[in-house]
């Protein structure tokens, strides 16, 4: 039983030219355009590669110069450990790294105490997450338009903003009252202010 040949529509990738393919998977409308765009993403690949080799040899020629010497300041210790400034002053000031001042400007650092900090075996423990405390103390819509004098729009707003929880029960909503009354700790809303004409 022979099977019937069915018409794909399909969009050359290369080209852009409409051609009916006999496979679904097809993606060139010729050979041409395949081998074109096999030498394309080849092309994208080698300039790929030379770009990384080309980062690597930029991000490492800060340290060119002084990665090699007996002594150092807190910057290049900074550019040779790959953090900031006062990370290295934080590790000298807690006396992990220690360091010379020679003058009220210059702190130096000996490349032998850097190697010792980094040879240090201290095991990595993962923080421990803490399991959020539940929600037990709500308010309804009428609580807070009556504690916070807004109105009920303005209140919508703000839970949808800030994305303050609600549980609804029946027909009414609650809404989490530490997280209102967070925001408004942070955000109190303006008094009206009453003005009174002697006459």
């Amino acid at each position: 039983m022979s099977s019937k040949f069915v018409e794909i529509h399909k969009v050359c990738q290369w080209c852009g030219s409409v051609f009916i393919a006999k496979k679904q998977n097809t993606r060139y409308c010729t050979h041409t355009c395949n081998s074109r765009a096999y030498k394309a993403n080849k092309r994208i690949q080698t300039k790929t590669r030379i770009e990384k080799t080309t980062d690597e040899i930029i991000r490492n020629q800060p340290i060119a110069d002084f990665k090699d010497r007996d002594f150092l300041n807190c910057t290049q210790a900074a550019k040779l450990l790959g953090v900031c400034r006062k990370t290295v002053y934080n590790l000298i000031y807690n006396k992990k790294l220690r360091a010379v001042r020679i003058t009220s400007r210059i702190t130096i650092i000996r490349r032998k105490d850097i190697d010792e900090l980094l040879e240090i075996s201290i095991p990595y423990e993962p923080q421990q997450k803490t399991d959020p405390k539940p929600i037990t103390d709500f308010y309804t819509l009428e609580n807070i338009t009556s504690k916070y004098g807004l109105k009920t729009r303005r209140i919508w707003d703000i839970i949808k903003e800030k994305n303050i929880p609600t549980q609804k029960l029946g027909k009414k909503t609650y809404i989490s009252q530490k997280h209102i009354d967070n925001y408004f700790k942070k955000n109190p809303p303006r008094k009206k202010i009453s003005h009174e004409c002697n006459t």
